[in-house]
């Protein structure tokens, strides 16, 4: 009790308190910023806080933990680009929101939940502490390989497109996160010989490339975002109506709230897990569980609700075992852990016996940094849900001058822009073709823990498979990942034995063609498929010349992704294998609005494919002119790019090209990164010219 006592007197004093908002501040700013994440909130604004007292600095830095994710979800629901990994399952129902007008209630939604996820959190820390122990040390190298497997399963089922899909797309993402230096063995893998590539593929260019750049891709086929927001709108300009509508959702769905903050700090707890994996987790259980399932994907608030409250309940569940043990939850409780040990407070049971009151003192940041964040967020919400109603040629090119500066901060590497245009077009023709991008996202993410995890199982066990089946959680796990998909195909089947009555009711040829696979093989999707097959080919062959150790993961992966599209290939031309696949696929969507969704995303206007690939031709040159030019390029890009669509908009193209030359003038001047300022002969010190790139080879 007196530690608690000595905790409320720290905390309730200016400095501490003032810590707390900028803290808070900081963390929603890097959160809204694709590639500004957590890590990247605390370490760029680390030299600043040298001289803070330990206590001060402990608020400041867990204040940017809690509230990142907040930020986060604004983008991944107003233009589909999460703003931390975390946030990859809230555009799954946020972005749809906006799409229909509504994402001013989508991000008070987000606010709540994450509050109260964040409140769940702090509360099962609190309680928890004495049992830390026997749970992490349950959790040994097969168990937690096997979680992996779950959470990548999940994503396969949960996402759209088919199972099999989902399952290439996954396992794709796990390859790509192999190459380069491994965490498991002494040398590098699949560089080809590239220095740049030795440190692997940056995350920051992979989530960037994939959700934000391939968000302003898709753009360009629209005229807006949302296609009434105006009406929608002006029905939403009560902004407290709105809120109480919000709240209503939450009550409506009090148990997701609940089962989700318990998951996510489940999630947190077991350290290589993290939010990402524990919101896709709680959101296949609570797809599977909600009476609407069909409305999952489409804008459901409680498919929204399962997703955040889940993301912010982790963050107590990663600092358990980072506390108690110096184990670090996740890669943000890694880079938080170090900063703690430069203040030189105590981590592990020190801090449990000796300074107990800073643990507390953490308790009581991550509810009040909430209320912070979610008054920032709250008092700017009805502003940034005008983004919404914007022309997207405007928004295009702010998304890819910012996509384009945060992939260059995360690491200071210009060759990370190129990357980050490369995985676009990748997730573009995964995107096109119906492959979930979120699942190889989720694989790229847990891709090397699972490969370490696996490798040190039969290291253990000498070889031997068998050591996945030596424990009842190991047991417990198979099972669960079996019946997962045994549930996923019973659902497919109960599926395909309404569909001739669906038919009768339903006047759309293109649904009838669906259903009974009458339709000619998709060409482009084939190709498409073809390329996979020759990249995971090349991953094959290369791993060959590697030893036993080494090779066998990458083998197997690249072995069960080849046959997987090669069956999804010959389901083209095949009716019957087309039907079988469909039927282990349970999609929870009705065929009617699958079919529609078909005619509407698979065959789009010429119009959309041109702008499509001029946007995407357009981020590949940028990527390479700003190398060149440096980032002062982008603002006659986003010049010429608003009034080539509207020779009306002078004034305002003025106007945007002023404010995106003062961010990045202020980047370059004060920031603790500069800003790349290109490879021609020096004009302007620091700000164009004069840099000396590094050899790609």
């Amino acid at each position: 009790m007196e530690k608690w006592i000595l905790a409320f007197d720290i905390f309730f004093s200016i400095d501490i308190i003032f810590a707390l908002v900028m803290g808070s501040l900081v963390g929603v700013l890097f959160g809204i910023i694709p590639g500004l994440g957590i890590s990247q909130a605390m370490l760029i604004t680390l030299p600043f806080t040298f001289t803070l007292e330990p206590y001060t600095a402990v608020v400041y830095f867990v204040s940017i933990l809690v509230t990142a994710s907040v930020g986060g979800s604004i983008p991944a629901i107003l233009i589909n680009a999460p703003g931390t990994p975390a946030n990859v399952i809230s555009t799954l129902d946020g972005f749809p929101f906006s799409q229909r007008g509504e994402a001013l209630k989508a991000i008070y939604l987000s606010i709540i939940c994450c509050f109260l996820g964040t409140i769940i959190g702090a509360i099962l820390l609190v309680l928890s502490i004495p049992a830390l122990r026997a749970i992490i040390l349950s959790f040994q190298t097969p168990e937690t390989f096997l979680l992996i497997l779950f959470g990548i399963s999940m994503i396969s089922i949960v996402s759209k497109g088919n199972t099999f899909k989902g399952l290439a797309a996954g396992l794709i993402g796990i390859l790509l996160s192999l190459i380069g230096r491994s965490y498991v063995f002494p040398i590098e893998r699949f560089t080809g010989g590239s220095i740049f590539l030795y440190e692997g593929i940056p995350l920051a260019a992979v989530i960037i490339g994939a959700f934000a750049l391939t968000a302003a891709v898709s753009m360009s086929g629209t005229k807006r975002i949302s296609s009434d927001s105006q009406n929608k709108f002006l029905l939403e300009s009560n902004k407290f109506g709105v809120l109480k509508s919000a709240i209503r959702e939450i009550i409506k769905y009090k148990w997701v709230v609940l089962r989700g903050g318990i998951v996510g700090v489940i999630g947190g707890l077991i350290p290589a897990i993290g939010g990402g994996t524990s919101a896709f987790i709680h959101y296949f259980l609570s797809k599977q569980l909600s009476k609407n399932p069909e409305l999952f994907g489409k804008g459901s608030p409680e498919g929204l609700i399962a997703a955040e409250v889940t993301n912010d309940a982790k963050d107590g569940g990663a600092l358990m075992p980072t506390m108690a043990f110096g184990i670090p939850g996740c890669a943000n409780t890694t880079v938080l852990l170090g900063i703690l040990a430069i203040f030189g407070i105590p981590i592990g049971w020190h801090l449990l016996e000796s300074s107990t009151e800073i643990v507390y003192l953490m308790v009581l940041t991550m509810p009040f940094a909430q209320i912070a964040a979610s008054l920032i967020v709250f008092s700017m919400a009805k502003q940034v849900h005008k983004i919404t109603n914007l022309n997207t040629y405007i928004i295009i090119p702010f998304i890819i001058a910012f996509a384009f500066i945060g992939t260059f901060v995360y690491r200071s590497n210009i060759w990370d822009l190129p990357i980050a245009a490369l995985i676009a077009c990748l997730a573009y023709g995964m995107m096109k073709f119906d492959f979930p991008v979120i699942s190889m996202i989720i694989g790229y993410i847990l891709g090397v823990r699972a490969e370490r995890t696996f490798i040190m199982s039969l290291k253990i066990s000498d070889g031997s498979l068998l050591v996945f089946l030596q424990s009842p959680i190991c047991i417990a796990l198979i099972i669960i990942i079996i019946g997962v998909f045994f549930l996923d195909a019973m659902l497919g089947m109960k599926r395909k034995k309404n569909e001739k009555t669906q038919v009768e009711s339903v006047n759309n040829e293109n649904y009838k063609k669906q259903i009974f696979n009458k339709s000619k093989p998709n060409v482009g999707s084939i190709i498409f498929m073809v390329f996979l097959i020759i990249v995971l080919s090349v991953f094959l062959l290369s791993s060959l010349s590697y030893s036993y150790d080494m090779r066998v993961f990458p083998i197997i992966l690249s072995t069960i992704s080849i046959v997987l599209l090669i069956l999804l290939i010959i389901s083209e031309f095949s009716p019957h294998l087309k039907n079988l696949i469909n039927r282990l696929s349970g999609s929870l969507a009705s065929l009617e609005e699958q079919a529609n969704e078909k005619a509407e995303d698979k065959l789009p206007s010429k119009t959309v494919q041109k702008n499509n690939v001029i946007v995407l031709l357009s981020i590949i040159s940028l990527s390479i002119a700003v190398i060149i030019f440096g980032y002062f390029i982008l603002v006659p890009f986003l010049f010429v790019y608003i009034l080539k669509h509207d020779k009306k908009m002078l004034k305002p193209a003025l106007i945007f090209s002023i404010i995106l030359s003062m961010v990045i003038f202020v980047m370059a001047t004060f920031a603790v990164i500069p800003m790349w300022s290109g490879i021609i002969p020096e004009v302007i010190p620091n700000f164009l010219g004069g840099e000396q790139i590094t050899p790609f080879f």
